[in-house]
């Protein structure tokens, strides 16, 4: 009986030793061996570089390009920043022509070991071109007619703002985009990004969360029998933010385009730029429910919380302007 006893034993110590070993992992991991120096990184945006600061720790030192409630597509380089990207390891881009400036960097003078992230080939939409060739009449002596060249139609850009959609298909991939990245440069210290991304990425999910209960105060607008969460504005800007939670975004050029039409009290948001009266009356719009602001804060989370809120007081705000256009009954959401 005793030697039976001692077999189980035996036979059940490597598996208890095995369990032991995996529960360690994550505390392994969470304990990498340090660097001499952290890896130089340089985030172009401000979601951006809060991203690579969430999943780099102090693994990793951020350079940030643009500083928040900057316009990035009139934004000019100082010398300073030059140099840090110069310098970097690591270059995390946007994309989508919100840093056309970065082409005024020559390849000769960043780091032949430069790793660079570019987003925009990762994640978001944009519309392919085409490529067609077409006869063209002429007159005169000669041929009548000759063969054009092709003609490519650029990509058009839903949005360059990948960032406004923090679910999985997005902010949440994006992140572990540069933990990844982080450890090609480092990879000593890739299960630490990882392991700091994924964390990251459940203050997302109670971001994302937060948000949804946010939406389901908002007031519907009424359209014939349905009523339908939506909202007008002067572009595409939060497209992803729309796609994402399911809202009826209409820019202001095209409210009435599609179907069905939705009434001109529809809560309308506008940009900093399209923020003054003036300006607003120019381009015949009335007063905005709400000025976003994509670039708002250095922190990611504090930037969505932000919009958020003006967007659930605009809404509110409408509705009460017009109550008649809309319906606070979401027994169907």
């Amino acid at each position: 009986m005793a030697s039976s006893k001692r077999q189980l034993h035996r036979r059940q110590t490597p598996w208890a030793l095995l369990i032991c070993l995996l529960l360690l992992v994550p505390l392994l991991a969470a304990c990498a061996a340090p660097q001499d120096q952290p890896i130089k990184v340089v985030a172009t945006l401000a979601p951006l570089a809060d991203w690579a600061r969430q999943v780099g720790g102090d693994r990793v030192q951020v350079t940030q390009i643009v500083p928040a409630k900057t316009d990035p597509t009139t934004y000019t380089l100082s010398e300073q920043q030059r140099q840090a990207i110069a310098e970097a390891d690591v270059l995390i881009l946007n994309g989508y022509n919100l840093e056309p400036w970065l082409d005024e960097i020559s390849p000769q003078t960043a780091s032949e070991s430069l790793i660079t992230l570019d987003l925009s080939q990762y994640l978001g939409i944009r519309d392919t071109g085409t490529r067609t060739v077409v006869r063209t009449p002429l007159e005169g002596e000669g041929p009548t007619r000759t063969e054009a060249q092709p003609v490519y139609f650029p990509p058009n850009i839903v949005s360059p703002y990948i960032w406004l959609d923090p679910g999985p298909s997005m902010a949440q991939r994006a992140t572990i985009l540069i933990a990844d990245t982080f450890g090609r440069a480092d990879m000593d210290g890739l299960m630490v990004y990882r392991h700091n991304a994924e964390r990251y990425n459940g203050e997302l999910e109670n971001l994302d969360n937060w948000i949804r209960r946010e939406i389901r105060t908002w007031p519907r607008v009424r359209v014939g029998a349905k009523d339908l969460l939506a909202m007008q504005m002067t572009d595409r800007d939060w497209h992803y933010f729309a796609q994402h939670y399911t809202i009826n975004l209409r820019t202001v050029a095209t409210i009435n385009t599609f179907m069905p039409t939705i009434p001109a009290a529809t809560p309308l948001f506008t940009d900093p730029a399209l923020s003054h009266s003036e300006q607003l009356r120019v381009i015949g719009l009335r007063k905005p429910d709400g000025v976003l602001d994509p670039l708002s804060s250095e922190s990611y989370i504090e930037l969505m919380q932000t919009n958020v809120k003006i967007m659930t007081e605009g809404m509110q705000r409408a509705a009460k302007n017009e109550p008649k256009q809309f319906t606070f009954d979401f027994s169907d959401s």
